[in-house]
């Protein structure tokens, strides 16, 4: 904690309004993983961190999954807060005045609004950093009924625009939609601020069913009401994040938008496809090693009911693959670890319990494992061996960090370790490039 205890203090001092120019620099938001020994909310020992970063993405699938297939409105919130469900948290300010604090809010490209708990608030979660007080802030505003956001399944009530979302497992959020001013540095160090005045999100005063610690949610799904939308004209609809792992301490990681985000190296694109807000892509076929699948041709394709696709998904640790071409996969990756005299052993043995296929760690370690490559719409993601296992060094362990699942591809943060991800929700685009970001910025 000691090291972004100087960004944050100066979070709470007076921030000035930078002045209008064609040549703004971007905002760049430290992220900081759930699991890192910098999180304020890790009690992770090292010895059960791959059970937990599993624990965590099957929360956060689950409600992704009901927000896709149950109908639950995509572009409003996603389902709530509990404590393994966020991966990265993003520390950012919020209001002004006496009201002028710092959060720690859950980064999610799944979820459409930024919302945070407000006072009064009951019932509410635990929260490490307190409530907002939208009393205390000169710059709060409640949502009039007419604005153009304030739409299904928003709704006016005396005047104001309020929200109340059930999900399938009875949680529930309640609140106001109202605007505030947000503090962004506009630089990795932190030594400048930018206030930017009215941006829309959700100020919570009830809530069931969740177990949180954190602030709330920082929204970067394509909908109208996404802290990404809202800033289209300041940062072109662009933000990118290189994220790693949350044993690599002395790396620091940055959530940055607009035109000043730098990508080295042979850069690959793909398309964003239109659908639902979230961040699908085109996956066509995968290869182990050198060895391509050869998959029949629509085996990823989103179905009419809503099941199949490909999302590139932040808020999950772990990833998801389709039953069918899963099986291929996992066939092949047995095969590899035989040729490789390999011994297979079960997770569970190892505090594991929920890892399918998992294998002592070779003398030579990871190095000389195969590598998935996710061939895209014109590019290739390859996720080399760091980034597709998942190891416990002291056990001497390692696992397959994809599962199995019947409805949907989810390509989760662990498989996008040490890239570089741009994307660019005005062409619809999405950028690549390997990086090391563990790597001071």
């Amino acid at each position: 904690m000691a090291q972004i205890l100087p960004s944050l203090l100066l979070l709470l001092l007076p921030l000035t309004i930078t002045s209008a120019s064609t040549t703004k620099p971007g905002f760049h938001i430290e992220l900081i993983n759930r699991f890192s020994p910098r999180s304020p909310f890790n009690t992770t020992k090292s010895g059960n961190l791959a059970q937990r970063l599993l624990q965590q993405s099957q929360t956060h699938f689950a409600h992704l999954k009901k927000t896709i297939f149950t109908g639950v409105n995509t572009t409003a919130m996603r389902p709530p807060i509990f404590e393994q469900d966020q991966l990265y948290l993003a520390v950012i300010g919020i209001g002004t005045g006496n009201e002028a604090k710092v959060y720690y809010l859950d980064m999610d490209t799944g979820s459409g609004l930024t919302w945070i708990q407000c006072q009064p608030c009951n019932p509410c979660f635990p929260q490490t950093t307190g409530t907002f007080n939208p009393s205390t802030s000169p710059t709060y505003r409640h949502m009039p009924c007419d604005d153009p956001l304030c739409v299904r399944p928003y709704g006016c009530i005396f005047g104001v625009c309020k929200y109340m979302l059930s999900y399938a497992d009875g949680s529930y959020i309640t609140g106001d939609l109202s605007t505030e001013t947000f503090n962004f540095p506009t630089s990795p160090s932190g030594g400048q601020f930018e206030s930017i005045p009215d941006l829309a999100f959700g100020c919570t005063h009830g809530s069931g069913g969740m177990t949180g610690y954190t602030g709330g949610i920082l929204g970067l799904d394509s909908s109208p009401q996404s802290i990404i939308n809202q800033l289209i004209d300041r940062t072109g609809g662009l933000f990118s994040y290189c994220l790693f792992h949350p044993t690599e301490a002395s790396g620091d990681s940055y959530l940055s938008f607009g035109n000043d985000i730098v990508m080295n190296g042979p850069v690959q694109t793909t398309p964003l496809l239109d659908s639902d807000s979230l961040y699908y892509v085109n996956l066509i076929d995968i290869s182990v090693a050198d060895q391509r699948l050869n998959l029949p041709p629509g085996t990823f394709d989103r179905k009419a009911d809503g099941t199949g696709g490909c999302i590139i998904d932040s808020g999950a640790a772990m990833s998801y693959m389709i039953a069918g071409a899963y099986d291929v996969m996992r066939g092949v990756l047995v095969g590899y670890f035989r040729s490789l005299n390999l011994v297979r052993v079960n997770g569970a043995d190892f505090g594991m319990s929920d890892y399918k296929l998992c294998c002592l760690m070779p003398a030579s370690g990871l190095g000389n494992l195969p590598s998935v490559t996710f061939h895209l719409q014109g590019a290739d993601l390859q996720v080399g061996p760091k980034e597709l296992y998942v190891t416990d060094d002291q056990q001497r362990v390692f696992c397959l960090g994809v599962f199995r699942n019947k409805k949907t591809t989810d390509i989760g943060a662990h498989q996008q370790f040490n890239t570089r991800f741009k994307f660019d929700i005005v062409n619809m685009v999405l950028s690549f490039v390997p990086e090391n970001c563990a790597a001071p910025q």
